[in-house]
């Protein structure tokens, strides 16, 4: 079964066309969208997972780049996609007629997602793998920061739908897009579990704050954490390995978020402890500090947190304790990160405040990071 794996490169022509032609049958062979952060390392996981029966007909491995590389890869079926097809559909009332316009790397789960639904609904799409949306667009499936973005120009005349995940958007930007006479759908969603929460606006006519649920998705907010149960959610998680662990534990799903219950069944999201998400991409801090930490000078430490930015929701700060100034050559080595992990802002304290155990309290250093912008 391994030498079956059909590999789809993260930078090929036309991903989305390809990755629809490779699962056109439901009993397809395993695919693999190669990330070229994961390179051979990834590859030959997925190939051992395959091998081990954890990877078989009919399923789709989206592999992503952690903070600092490290390869990781979601196992799906295809089908898990495909039940969604319909529901999206109609709430963005897309048909042929439509440009779905999108933006990013084109192996992104948003817009590899966002070409492959417009597709396999018969409308025509573009802009993978540049900066912004064809200007010819009718419907944007975008990140924040790329909605902000093109708000700010006037050449995207078509536009009647924005979709917007991968962060939590701007109320302003919101209302800004609203201005235009644009109808703007948000949801929240991950990787491992697609669609979970869906909110539409238009102007005069809005959802309430937070999300309701996605069409055929449970929600439950359990000890402050967020899990779904539905038809859309992966498989497994693959490491380096090629060991494989289950998405789903006693019927339910999550990723680590936290959520507060609203009325009427909707929910907010109070974002993951421990990571950042910025541009849509999600920064496990942990990771970031581990890489930084071999370059910090003796009884040196770096706490690293997100602080809110306008277009990108989070960006990552990097809080440098017990030294007057941040070296440059901690500087130097977080050049060599992911562009989402790289901090944006640095800051050189004395102390940070701590909890009870002696551990840096995240939530006060975060709120120290924010008095010094």
């Amino acid at each position: 079964m391994a030498g079956d794996l059909v590999v789809l490169p993260a930078d090929a022509a036309d991903l989305a066309s390809a990755l629809v032609a490779a699962t056109a049958d439901p009993d397809h062979p395993p695919v693999l969208v190669l990330d070229p952060a994961g390179g051979d390392e990834l590859l030959r996981a997925v190939r051992r997972a395959a091998g081990a029966g954890e990877v078989g007909p009919g399923d789709l491995v989206l592999s992503t780049s952690g903070s600092t590389s490290r390869p990781r890869a979601v196992v799906r079926t295809s089908a898990s996609w495909a039940a969604s097809v319909q529901p999206l559909a109609d709430l963005l009332e897309l048909d042929p007629d439509d440009v779905v316009g999108t933006a990013g790397p084109p192996a992104s789960t948003l817009t590899l997602h966002a070409g492959w639904h417009a597709l396999r609904v018969g409308a025509r799409t573009g802009g993978a793998g540049d900066r912004l949306p064809p200007a010819g667009s009718t419907v944007l499936h975008v990140v924040p920061a790329v909605l902000a973005t093109v708000l700010d120009r006037d050449d995207h005349p078509h536009v009647r739908t924005a979709v917007v995940g991968g962060a939590g958007l701007d109320p302003r930007v919101r209302r800004r897009a609203l201005e235009r006479g644009w109808r703007v759908v948000e949801y929240y969603g991950a990787a491992e579990l697609s669609f979970v929460g869906i909110a539409c606006h238009a102007d005069g006519s809005s959802d309430p704050e937070g999300f309701g649920p996605f069409p055929g998705v449970d929600v439950r907010v359990r000890g402050a954490l967020l899990e779904v149960a539905s038809p859309y959610v992966a498989r497994s998680r693959i490491d380096a390995t090629g060991g494989a662990t289950p998405v789903v534990t006693d019927g339910w799903a999550g990723v680590g978020d936290v959520a507060e219950p609203l009325p009427d069944g909707r929910f907010a999201v109070l974002g993951r402890p421990g990571a950042v998400l910025s541009g849509g991409s999600t920064v496990l801090v942990a990771e970031v500090e581990h890489a930084l930490r071999p370059h910090l000078p003796p009884g040196a430490d770096v706490v690293v947190c997100g602080s809110p930015h306008d277009r990108l929701g989070e960006v990552v700060t990097a809080v440098v304790v017990g030294v007057a100034d941040v070296p440059a050559a901690l500087r130097a080595a977080a050049r060599s990160l992911p562009s989402a992990a790289r901090p944006r802002r640095w800051l050189a304290v004395t102390r940070v405040p701590r909890t009870g155990k002696g551990e840096p309290d995240r939530a006060a250093v975060a709120r120290v990071a924010g008095r010094a912008r």
